[in-house]
């Protein structure tokens, strides 16, 4: 689990090609084009030397169905927006983060439930 209470999703970009811009610009393009794409708040949590693996903490009210197609659509060889830059989306993993409090919640709910079961299953005896 992700330790931020503001990301909602994980998303590891797996690139290939040249860049055609320098790093930084690269960078702050990739987050423009990822922001825009998926209609969401995308920060940049890491980045490998060579520049083909990057991990972003991902804000979004969308589902994951949604943003995975998405991302699908980003990923296609044909891709004008991505093309732009220099690169290829290869391949990407995208992964949603459980809050805390959500889990808490189930974990009482199924609590509570057990306990009245307990406690019919005592009255009946």
């Amino acid at each position: 689990m992700i330790i931020t209470s503001s990301a909602r999703f994980l998303l590891i970009t797996h690139l290939s090609g040249s860049p055609l811009q320098p790093t930084t610009h690269l960078r702050e393009r990739l987050n423009s084009i990822l922001d825009h794409e998926l209609k969401a708040d995308c920060q940049l949590l890491f980045c490998n030397v060579e520049q083909t693996e990057l991990g972003w903490l991902i804000q979004s009210s969308q589902t994951y169905r949604v943003l995975d197609a998405c991302l699908c659509w980003l990923s296609q060889p044909d891709n004008l927006m991505l093309g732009a830059t220099g690169l290829c989306l290869e391949r990407f993993e995208l992964f949603e983060q459980y809050e805390k409090r959500g889990l808490d919640a189930a974990w009482q709910g199924c609590r509570n439930l057990v306990e009245k079961m307990y406690l019919l299953l005592l009255a009946r005896s």
